[in-house]
């Protein structure tokens, strides 16, 4: 292997020679004696003979073992990211949903009293969504408040991505959406009179 290596860096270095001193006469004599020195060169075998090798390994082994720390931290910390990412979907859904089942008995009110289903409807997504943009506007702007403290961790990627910050963005206000539509659309199957009743 280092046989082949070597003698693709001799050969990389004659073809270098022979394309700078090609317009020289006197150049093309001194380049035959070198071959020919070249060909009675001893080998590595030759050089190392009673030497040790201790722990051969190919370039990309080498980086592979340098880099193993910070590759690990950025799998945990990627790890840790995609929970807390979920963690926080989870609550948000929990909230939000929880919000619009207490109001059940206002929804019954205002579905007695001759409100439209998809007025009242939109009356409660548009309150989730109020809650999940002023929460996001304040996520966004603490998170570029960061974005110094953590711009010397990063490799490859920009301190302030707006396309992540948009996605996150995007991704609590679904999660919000939904949070609001599902147990607001239960609530409106609900007969307004058992609703009524509901504690």
């Amino acid at each position: 292997m280092l046989r082949r290596i070597l003698s693709a860096v001799v050969i990389c270095a004659l073809c270098t020679a022979v394309s700078l001193f090609a317009q020289k006469p006197s150049a093309r004599s001194s380049l035959a004696k070198a071959f020919d020195d070249c060909s009675s060169a001893p080998t590595i075998d030759e050089v190392a003979k009673g030497s040790q090798y201790m722990q051969v390994r190919t370039q990309s082994e080498s980086i592979d073992r340098l880099l193993f720390n910070q590759r690990l931290m950025a799998c945990l910390l990627g790890g840790f990211a995609v929970l807390g990412v979920g963690l926080a979907c989870i609550g948000l859904y929990g909230l939000l949903s929880y919000e619009v089942a207490r109001r059940t008995r206002e929804i019954g009110v205002r579905t007695a009293l001759g409100a439209q289903r998809s007025d009242v409807l939109a009356l409660f997504l548009r309150r989730g969504l109020i809650v999940v943009l002023l929460g996001s506007a304040a996520g966004v702007g603490a998170a570029a408040g960061m974005t110094r403290l953590l711009g010397s961790l990063l490799y490859g990627v920009r301190a302030f991505d707006p396309l992540t910050f948009l996605g996150a963005a995007v991704l609590f206000a679904v999660v919000g959406l939904l949070a609001c539509f599902l147990p607001a659309s239960r609530a409106m199957r609900v007969d307004p009179a058992a609703a009524l009743r509901c504690e």
